[in-house]
């Protein structure tokens, strides 16, 4: 009984603190954009939004595939090991970026805040409200 409440501890404990150390004034754990503007945050532009995608391909910011975001709108992508899938992309007028995939959100365009931190790292909101931290991209389709 004994290891079993200590391995509990452990575990919890290691959650407090990845949750801490990750947000910065969160609600119900979550970073919140009102939270990051009140530490300095600004959403990225349309023009920085663009800048950081059209003509680029890099990692999922969870790791499980990659991407490329074609100059004409068109978004390839693929799981680890998979066949290459497409959509669409673009940037709102807010700097938002905006993604149709058939496979994904039943087809509907989902939208995701990105923001940069006072630090200059990039945060990215999902519709769902959760949080990724976007992987660096580079010119071409050599990551895709």
């Amino acid at each position: 009984m004994k290891t079993i409440l200590a391995v509990s501890m452990t575990i919890v404990l290691v959650s407090a603190c990845e949750t801490t150390s990750s947000s910065v004034s969160s609600k119900n754990g979550r970073v919140t954009t009102a939270s990051l503007a009140s530490q300095g945050a600004v959403e990225l532009s349309q023009a920085e939004t663009i800048a950081f995608y059209q003509g680029k391909s890099g990692p999922w910011i969870n790791d499980r595939g990659s991407q490329y975001f074609q100059v004409d709108g068109t978004y390839l992508w693929r799981l680890n090991g998979g066949e290459v899938e497409d959509g669409t992309w673009r940037v709102d007028a807010l700097g938002d970026l905006c993604l149709t995939v058939p496979e994904w959100y039943d087809g509907v365009e989902a939208c995701h805040d990105i923001w940069r931190k006072s630090d200059g790292s990039l945060i990215l909101f999902y519709p769902s409200g959760n949080t990724g931290v976007p992987k660096p991209m580079v010119e071409g389709d050599s990551q895709l």
